[in-house]
């Protein structure tokens, strides 16, 4: 579920006020700060990690806006990751990050929980990804952000769509635990069954390489030589909708593909896709392939791995 375009919108500039700045390394001297950083910020829960306390004089430069209860956090960094999160009152004068961008609702025209619910939309999301720079660390700018569009409705209207929000989050994260829970009664019936792989308590004799029993087969890339062969659009599965255990398909992108490429690299039910990638983060995700879409063909730092 998300947020229902309206004919209004507005760029987000108009509806949040400014974020006071201030030199930690400077003006704190030996005091305490509370300092939130790109890694205080949980990609998966959307939320702030426990306080991480400094000593002002040894702050990092990154380290200059002042946040209160109720600001979103949007990380400017790797758009994709979508690294946003709203400040509870625990972290109320707290420092952050420049890396972030620092949204402070105008109360009078924008609701805070509605617009945590936009940054976390997939329109949004897509917006940052398209006018993010940097092949290797994509990054959008403070402007980038406070320029992009965010729909408007009265203030009201606002606070109905965030509480239906809301109430599907809670249910989100119920089920997210329940499948955690289930994940780990699995490891343990897995481990009750089979022994410790690696130090093999029950003596199985022996083991086979994974390519003996399945195939393994990366996916394609959008900078291919085509050779003037005829094409159609497609959907394509890139890393960031392989998460841990989960796919997040409201960003899925297309692809112009030939038929011998789609014939070649389409999904099927209960194919298991792992990613590779430079940065830890995109190291090593897997889940199963189980959706409806008909066609799906995926990327090249996503291995398919079908058994044979």
């Amino acid at each position: 579920m998300g947020i229902t375009k309206v004919s209004l919108s507005c760029q987000i500039r108009d509806v949040v006020s400014n974020v006071i700045t201030w030199n930690p390394v400077r003006d704190g001297h030996d005091q305490l700060i509370c300092y939130i950083d790109l890694s205080s910020v949980d990609q998966n829960t959307k939320t702030i990690s426990p306080n991480k306390s400094i000593v002002a004089r040894e702050a990092p430069s990154r380290a200059r806006q002042l946040v209160q209860t109720g600001d979103i956090l949007v990380s400017t960094v790797r758009p994709n990751l979508n690294g946003v999160a709203m400040v509870n009152s625990s972290l109320n004068g707290a420092t952050a990050s420049t890396g972030f961008c620092v949204l402070r609702p105008d109360k009078e025209k924008l609701d805070g929980s509605y617009l945590f619910h936009w940054v976390k939309s997939s329109e949004f999301i897509s917006d940052m990804i398209r006018k993010a720079t940097g092949a290797s660390y994509p990054a959008v700018s403070d402007r980038i952000v406070l320029e992009s569009k965010i729909p408007i409705p009265p203030i009201a209207e606002q606070k109905r769509i965030a509480a239906i929000l809301d109430k599907a989050e809670e249910l989100r994260s119920l089920r997210r635990k329940a499948l955690a829970e289930l994940d780990a009664i699995v490891q343990s019936i897995f481990l009750e069954m089979f022994g410790d792989p690696v130090t093999n308590p029950k003596g199985w004799a022996s083991t086979i390489a994974l390519g003996e029993a399945a195939d393994i087969v990366s996916g394609i890339t959008k900078g291919r030589k085509l050779n003037g062969k005829a094409t159609r659009e497609v959907p394509y599965l890139a890393v960031v909708n392989v998460q841990d255990k989960v796919l997040n398909l409201d960003i899925l992108k297309t692809i112009e593909a030939s038929e011998d490429e789609i014939n070649r690299y389409r999904l099927q039910k209960n194919d298991l896709l792992l990613t590779e990638g430079g940065d830890p983060d995109k190291l090593g995700r897997g889940t199963l392939w189980n959706e409806e879409i008909i066609e799906c063909i995926h990327q090249n730092h996503i291995f398919r791995v079908r058994l044979t």
